[in-house]
């Protein structure tokens, strides 16, 4: 029959082991944060490139037909 410590001691060690788990799916949270946070940032700066481009591209076209119908 388990003794008295036994049991104590099985059950620090399974509280120990819960924590070390608890932590480490802590962490995994925190990194997924951090990805999923990164990946906004590059979709939001990738949008807005495109459409800076798509800004810059219509200002050229409507110069460039403004240039050809005065000469």
């Amino acid at each position: 029959m388990l003794s008295r410590i036994s049991i104590e001691r099985r059950y620090l060690f399974s509280l120990q082991a819960g924590k070390l788990q608890l932590e480490e799916l802590e962490s995994r949270t925190l990194s997924l944060r951090l990805v999923l946070t990164l990946t906004k940032v590059t979709f939001i700066g990738l949008v807005t490139q495109l459409a800076a481009d798509s800004i810059i591209w219509a200002i050229f076209s409507q110069l460039k037909r403004f240039q050809t119908t005065t000469t």
